[in-house]
């Protein structure tokens, strides 16, 4: 407990990453219930609306504010990483579920504009793999 508000911005960049990642991954629905939770301003840097977006008639601007928001994930997942080494033995084990974000967000890259239909997935052997490697590592460098 006295560790834990030492690591406070390395915890939200690791939430960050997370949580784009998981809208992203929630794309397809979202779109299909007609929700965009995309930020505006990504959207508008990207060349589209939210309108758009959840329409379908992005087009390749759509996919661009889909890149931009992996890039942001990854920003938010590079810069947990370089710092992660540093976590207390302690708090690692809050942060495995980071584990898979990686991997989930190359899905979504080499999915290109199919992520804006279909939903990334990993196998179940793929996750446990990925789980069971950063738990026993420890956010060491693999």
């Amino acid at each position: 407990p006295e560790a834990a508000p030492g690591f406070a911005e390395l915890a939200g960049r690791a939430g960050c990453a997370q949580a784009i990642t998981g809208l992203l991954l929630l794309l397809p629905l979202h779109r299909r219930r007609g929700q965009c939770f995309v930020p505006s301003d990504i959207l508008a840097a990207a060349g589209t609306t939210p309108e758009e977006f959840v329409k379908g008639e992005g087009g390749a601007a759509a996919e661009r504010a889909v890149v931009a928001m992996i890039a942001l994930a990854r920003e938010h997942l590079n810069a947990f990483e370089k710092g992660a080494p540093a976590l207390p033995v302690s708090l690692r084990p809050a942060f495995l579920p980071l584990a898979l974000t990686n991997a989930y967000l190359d899905k979504m890259e080499k999915a290109g504009s199919s992520a804006l239909r279909r939903t990334a997935a990993l196998s179940t052997l793929r996750r446990h793999w990925l789980l069971l490697r950063y738990a026993m590592r420890g956010w060491m460098p693999l």
